[in-house]
């Protein structure tokens, strides 16, 4: 029975720890988006403000 117990219990563990390996591996999947959707508004707003300023820009010289 002891035997049974230790081999389940060795079973349980690699498990566990395939589990929190997979959630370590999602964990750093969802912080690399989340870094690129950081990067891209950032982008995003820069060009905007750039298209503004190009707008005002055109505008004056009109």
């Amino acid at each position: 029975m002891k035997v049974v117990n230790v081999s389940l219990r060795h079973m349980f563990s690699e498990k566990h720890q395939g589990t929190a390996n997979s959630l370590m591996r999602v964990g750093s999947v969802m912080q690399t988006l989340s870094i690129n959707v950081m990067i891209a508004s950032q982008i995003f707003s820069l060009s905007s403000i750039n298209l503004h300023s190009f707008h005002l820009l055109a505008t004056t010289i009109v």
